[in-house]
């Protein structure tokens, strides 16, 4: 499940709608395991109020980009690099 925290707590996805979809997709038979609320960098991720410790058991809490963001902010991913060539 993507969800959409960029504008922060002012207007980001709310996790007040975020955890009873999450609920109905379990109660539906989708397992937990199977479920990933997702956003693209963790301070976009925290204006949404959704972490590991609120979602039901089992569901995962992602933000595959952190880790090239903060590559990027210290210019040690090899893109950095190679400008500096």
């Amino acid at each position: 499940m993507k969800v959409n925290g960029i504008a922060k707590q002012n207007m980001g996805t709310n996790k007040e709608l975020v955890l009873p979809f999450l609920e109905a997709m379990i109660a539906s038979g989708v397992k937990p395991e199977n479920i990933t609320v997702l956003e693209q960098y963790g301070d976009f991720l925290s204006g949404t109020r959704i972490n590991a410790q609120n979602v039901p058991a089992g569901v995962k809490v992602a933000t595959p980009r952190q880790r090239q963001r903060d590559h990027w902010r210290t210019g040690s991913s090899r893109t950095a690099r190679a400008r500096s060539s």
